[in-house]
């Protein structure tokens, strides 16, 4: 009875967790995007296992016929529902890493096929003994060929572990780290429950698990540009407005504004995807450059914005012939068909006169202009 109170306190919070993302999820604005139904049928289908497995302990043990039908029928539930989570896991990495919608059918086909497998030994189960069988006093036990289940089971986790570890650089860079991490909490659960028969930790894991998934993403995606994985406009103008706040006079504080030069005629000529290359190289040569400590957002289009501190201000020179310098290099050594050039326009926050942060960027934007015309002209 201990173990059964200590297990239902455990299913009570891994419920809690995932209603609350659960939430999350129907307010999200991806709801046209087919990994967005994935991470939602995920979640879903967790709290069904969750449910079933929870609901299969009130049973255990419990004399009578009525007791032995519930929990022949919750068990088996609970083995048809064991890997669909972790099905849906791995089309959903899948997706990511590929965008491939006649691969993902041709993989929502597979793992169809083997939950249809495991689907026809879970019902057989009660008669066979294979995954389970409930004794005379309605007590729960593995059946003979439990190992099955757990191999498919381990098997998929293993895969869903693999995955994006292999596909590390086509993940886009803010769920690279998400996906990886999400298999600690879910191996130790499962991990735990295999060795310690009666202990409920693997769905308690997995729910952490997409907890911490959901949480990182959530946050990439309000801070983050999804091409470049640079900073977005939002969080540029949350970081200058709580910076400028913050800081008093004395501080060097200096504004890049970048623009990519005659982008328009690289995407004309070689097309969009192209393009979005460009820009992400645009993004890798400004990592190079600058420290991490330093403030780099996609301002808008082919415009990039670096906030950074100064000792001096003559140092804006340096820092811009070193930038040029590295762009240099990428269009010597990079292979790809476009060359980068850049128009910079700097401007150094007076903190005399403290403008406010849209004056602070048009300054540095007019400067940006004004040699960007130059430029043009000659």
């Amino acid at each position: 009875m201990a173990t059964f109170w200590a297990n239902s306190q455990v299913y009570l919070i891994s419920l809690s967790i995932l209603v609350i993302i659960l939430i999350r999820i129907t307010s999200d604005n991806e709801r046209h995007f087919l990994q967005h139904y994935l991470f939602l049928g995920l979640v879903v289908s967790t709290m069904v296992v969750i449910g079933t497995e929870a609901a299969s302990w009130t049973t255990d043990g419990i004399p009578g016929e009525g007791a032995r039908f519930w929990g022949t029928l919750l068990n088996v539930f609970n083995f048809i529902g064991l890997v669909v989570p972790l099905f849906l896991w791995v089309l959903y990495i899948d997706f990511q890493v590929h965008q491939d919608t006649q691969r993902f059918r041709k993989m929502t086909a597979f793992f169809g096929g083997l939950l249809v497998v495991n689907a026809v030994l879970s019902v057989l189960s009660p008669w066979g003994r294979l995954y389970f069988y409930l004794d005379e006093a309605n007590v729960y036990h593995r059946g003979d060929y439990f190992w099955v289940a757990m191999a498919l089971y381990f098997g998929t986790l293993i895969y869903a572990i693999v995955l994006p570890i292999s596909h590390f650089k086509e993940l886009p860079r803010r769920l690279r780290w998400p996906l990886i991490l999400f298999s600690v909490p879910s191996v130790v659960g499962v991990v735990l429950q295999a060795a310690f028969f009666g202990v409920a930790t693997t769905w308690p894991g997995i729910a952490l698990s997409l907890l911490i998934v959901h949480t990182s993403i959530q946050n990439q995606i309000l801070s983050s540009d999804y091409l470049t994985g640079l900073y977005n406009r939002r969080q540029l103008d949350n970081y200058l407005y709580h910076r400028i706040k913050a800081r008093g006079a004395g501080a060097t504080l200096a504004l890049l504004m970048i623009d990519i030069n005659q982008f328009k005629s690289i995407n004309d000529r070689f097309g969009h995807i192209v393009g979005d290359q460009a820009l992400e190289s645009a993004a890798g040569v400004l990592r190079k450059v600058f420290h991490h400590e330093d403030f780099i957002a996609r301002y808008a289009g082919d415009e990039f914005v670096v906030l950074l501190d100064l000792k001096d201000t003559r140092d804006l020179e340096t820092v811009k012939s070193r930038l040029r310098a590295q762009f240099e290099l990428f269009n010597a050594t990079s292979g790809q068909p476009f060359e980068l050039s850049i128009s910079v326009g700097t401007a150094v926050y007076n903190w005399t006169e403290r403008p406010d942060p849209d004056e602070f960027l048009k300054q540095a934007d007019s400067a940006m202009y004004r040699q960007k015309f130059h430029l043009d002209e000659s």
